[in-house]
C-alpha cells in the first residue's frame, strides 16, 4: 500500500493547486489529485518537481457512477487519511444575469459533488476497514454575508455548512475516527491577479475588504493553502468535528460589510 495520502478535488487550478503544492513542500504525504480536465501548466509542474509524489484522476464528480468508481479505486490502492473538497466553478453573475444552467452547475459542482464523493469515501472506507478519516470542506465567508459574487455561489457555500454538520454526525456510523470541518476563507487574491487587484479602479472594492478584515494585507492563495494545510494536519481531534473555521483575521464585521456591499454594489 502507498504511504498515507491526501485527496484534493479541483486540484489542478486556483486554490486547489496551491493547497496541493503546499502539501508536497511541507509533508511526505502522497497526493491524489482529482479534477474535471487537464491543466497542462499544473501537470507539467508536478511532473518536473514531484514525479513520484502524486497520482491524478480526471473525473466529472457530478456523475454518480464516476464518483463511486474513483472513490473505490483510491481507497483500495492508497491510504487516504485526508479528503479536501475544493470544487467550485467561476461564476460572477449578478441576480439578473444568473441563469438556470449556471445555478445548477454551481450547485452540482459545489454541493452535489461534495455529497457524492464524501458518501462514496465513507462507504468504501468502511469496506476497507479504514477507521480514520479527516474531511476538509472549503467554503467561503460569503456563506454568512452578501457580497459581489453570484447568487448560486452564496447559496452553494451556505449549503456546505449543513453538509458539514450532517456528515460530522452521520459519517461516524461508517468511520469511527472521523473529523469533518468546514474552512471558510475570507477575501484573498491569487498571485496572478494581485496586480489587477491593486489597480486604481479597484480602490472602492479594496476599501471594503480592508474594512472587513481590518488589516493592511490581503490574503494570498498561498496564505489560505498554508492555513488549510495546518488545519488538515491537526484535524484528528474529535472536538474539531463539525466545526466551521473562518479564516478572516477573526474580524466579525459581517453585518457592517453586508450594508457596505449593498451601498456600493447594488444595481451593478
Amino acid at each position: 500500500m502507498q504511504p498515507n495520502s491526501v485527496v484534493i478535488t479541483g486540484a489542478l487550478k486556483g486554490l486547489g493547486f496551491e493547497i496541493g503544492k503546499y502539501f508536497l513542500m511541507n509533508s511526505d504525504l502522497h497526493l491524489c489529485l482529482i479534477d474535471k480536465e487537464y491543466v497542462y501548466e499544473s501537470k507539467r509542474f508536478l511532473e518536473l518537481n514531484y514525479p513520484k509524489r502524486y497520482s491524478l484522476h480526471i473525473v466529472d464528480l457530478s456523475v454518480v457512477n464516476q464518483v463511486d468508481l474513483v472513490a473505490e479505486r483510491i481507497i483500495s490502492e492508497l491510504n487516504p487519511i485526508i479528503l479536501i473538497n475544493n470544487l467550485g466553478p467561476r461564476n460572477k453573475n449578478n441576480l439578473i444575469e444568473e441563469t438556470t444552467e449556471s445555478f445548477r452547475l454551481m450547485l452540482d459542482t459545489v454541493v452535489v459533488s461534495n455529497f457524492l464523493l464524501t458518501r462514496a469515501f465513507l462507504i468504501n472506507a468502511r469496506k476497507q476497514d479504514n477507521t480514520k478519516l479527516s474531511i476538509i470542506n472549503v467554503g467561503s465567508i460569503l456563506a454568512d454575508l452578501v457580497g459581489p459574487q453570484s447568487p448560486s455561489y452564496h447559496i452553494a457555500k451556505g449549503a456546505l455548512q449543513s453538509l458539514t454538520r450532517y456528515f460530522s454526525i452521520e459519517g461516524k456510523k461508517f468511520v469511527s475516527d472521523l473529523c469533518v470541518i468546514l474552512v471558510q476563507p475570507g477575501f484573498f487574491v491569487q498571485d496572478r491577479n494581485r496586480v489587477r487587484f491593486e489597480q486604481i479602479e479597484n480602490s472602492d472594492y479594496r476599501r471594503l475588504i480592508h474594512h472587513y478584515q481590518q488589516s493592511p494585507y490581503i490574503f494570498s492563495d498561498e496564505d489560505v493553502a498554508s492555513s488549510i494545510f495546518h488545519i488538515s494536519m491537526h484535524s484528528g481531534s474529535s472536538m474539531m468535528n463539525g466545526n466551521v473555521i473562518d479564516l478572516d483575521y477573526g474580524c466579525g464585521n459581517k453585518e457592517q460589510l453586508d450594508s457596505l456591499f449593498t451601498l456600493n454594489f447594488e444595481g451593478e
